[in-house]
């Protein structure tokens, strides 16, 4: 455990819907009771967001984040590992609850709304993370106040990579058609011009050998990094020259069939 116990709460919201019965506009009402819960005895500081892959590296809602101090539990609407990176892309560092963290630095923990049924299961997974930290109540136990980050956001779509996965080899670099990816000044990959992707596509996601490229929001959940078996690259590679080229000229054409 790192030496700093407090938490600060982030919760990302999903994208708003004009429609009363979609996807979204549930994910509203669970996030409003959450809020409530959370707010409820000022036992935490919270901040709430836009929706987390809407935002930009230098609008106000990153840059707010980054300047967070202590151990950070992100909420989003998103699988916890694709959040994490896209958080350390973002320049959020931290520790997963899978790793020990040396001695001054933080925790950054990540989880997925969607994997509750409730927003008290949710609440109940909060309190489990934060019991050892005991944190004192607000005077009076008032309902603490969240920090509410107002900024206008536009929907994105773009990969993320999971830097214990990749291996650098460049495949997705070579393959994109659109300029996303570049080299670092260690010539490692990094996602260069995000929104320059396709909306839709995650042709890059195919073809990395090993399964490090994300798309948080793509419905196969070794693509959006929601697979069970986080040790399982997407299951469409094939170690034979002949297959390979077979697998990268059908991505080629189901790209150029997509609607700009």
């Amino acid at each position: 455990m790192a030496d700093r116990d407090d938490y600060h709460l982030i919760l990302c919201r999903a994208r708003q819907s004009a429609v009363t019965d979609s996807p979204d506009a549930k994910h509203r009402a669970f996030e409003e009771e959450l809020l409530a819960l959370l707010t409820s005895d000022g036992r935490t500081t919270l901040t709430v967001a836009p929706h987390l892959i809407d935002l930009t590296p230098d609008g106000l809602a990153i840059r707010r984040l980054r300047s967070l101090d202590g151990n950070l539990i992100v909420l989003s609407w998103l699988p916890a590992r694709a959040t994490y990176w896209l958080l350390r892309a973002a320049g959020i560092e931290g520790h997963r609850e899978s790793e020990t963290p040396a001695v001054g630095t933080r925790r950054l923990l990540c989880l997925d709304l969607r994997k509750y049924p409730d927003p008290a299961a949710c609440v109940e997974a909060i309190c489990r993370i934060m019991s050892a930290a005991q944190l004192p109540a607000t005077e009076g136990g008032k309902p603490a106040e969240a920090e509410l980050l107002d900024e206008s956001t536009q929907p994105r779509w773009y990969p993320v990579i999971d830097y214990d996965r990749c291996v650098n080899c460049l495949e997705c670099l070579n393959f994109c058609l659109f300029g996303v990816y570049d080299l670092d000044a260690s010539e490692a990959v990094f996602v260069d011009q995000p929104d320059a992707c396709r909306p839709g596509c995650p042709a890059c996601a195919r073809v990395c050998p090993s399964g490090a490229i994300m798309f948080p929001e793509y419905a196969d959940p070794a693509i959006s990094g929601d697979a069970t078996d986080e040790t399982k690259p997407p299951s469409d590679k094939s170690n034979k020259p002949s297959d390979r080229l077979s697998t990268l000229d059908r991505l080629v054409d189901e790209v150029d069939d997509l609607d700009v």
